[in-house]
């Protein structure tokens, strides 16, 4: 070796400076390695991280986000953009409505023609229901008024419903229209009840549906709209029990109140 003392490289790393016949040239930070030691991640290569965090950074500050409110998404390499005011999008929300990114050059939004359908239905339902019950009524006073009852009663019993927490076997079901007039705010549902369930019990059940539990300290209780007379004094008298005395009929309205 001391024939030939040029021969050779020695390697740049502290702990290695092996003496390398064929060396090599780290492109990053230009120091002599051997082959061992020439990769960046074996030689620490410091220029080589500095450079990666620029092009990270670079990176980073070049990534466009989705404009549609909330979401972060990064618009890609595939540009998409609002028609109406050029702003950019996500894939999956470049069909969106542009009013989801605040876009103030779009016109005004158009009802899509299934929410047309929709509406005009629901108008055209209630003029149809609207009509039914105005001939049910005429009905009621005159001839036909056990028929007319009959009718009310079937399209009663298609829309019943159950007092919330509570479940009555088919069998047991009786039918009326609940009805409140309580702070101003008339409303009426149809419901099922339990022919076995007391006046008393029948009343509390009637509040929970209206959600007026507790919002009155007077005591509750119950008319039947079509003579305006309290059921009864007894509220331990059952359903089924009133409608074997005909104090009761299937189709009543009964009427919550609070008695002053």
């Amino acid at each position: 070796m001391a024939e030939l003392p040029n021969l050779g490289k020695h390697c740049s790393k502290d702990d290695c400076t092996r003496l390398d016949f064929l060396p090599l040239i780290c492109s990053h930070c230009e120091k002599i390695f051997c082959k061992e030691h020439h990769s960046v991640t074996e030689h620490c290569c410091i220029q080589f991280q500095e450079k990666d965090v620029i092009v990270k950074r670079k990176n980073a500050a070049s990534v466009t986000k989705c404009s549609v409110v909330g979401c972060e998404d990064a618009v890609g390499t595939v540009h998409h953009s609002c028609t109406f005011c050029g702003a950019p999008v996500c894939l999956k929300h470049r069909h969106n409505d542009p009013h989801t990114h605040n876009c103030n050059s779009a016109p005004k939004k158009v009802p899509l023609p299934s929410e047309i359908h929709k509406e005009n239905f629901s108008k055209a339902f209630d003029a149809v229901e609207k009509e039914i019950n105005s001939k049910l009524e005429a009905a009621s006073h005159g001839k036909r008024k056990a028929t007319a009852d009959r009718i009310k009663l079937m399209r009663l019993k298609s829309r019943a419903v159950c007092p919330p927490g509570t479940s009555v076997p088919l069998e047991s079901r009786a039918y009326f229209t609940a009805s409140h007039k309580l702070d101003n705010s008339p409303n009426s549902i149809p419901v099922y009840l339990s022919k076995m369930w007391s006046l008393g019990r029948t009343v509390d059940l009637i509040e929970k549906l209206f959600k007026l539990s507790g919002k009155s300290n007077q005591k509750g209780s119950l008319l039947v709209e079509r003579n305006t007379s309290n059921i009864c004094s007894d509220m331990t008298k059952t359903i089924g029990s009133l409608l074997e005395d005909n104090v009761l009929l299937e189709g009543d309205t009964l009427v919550l109140q609070h008695d002053n």
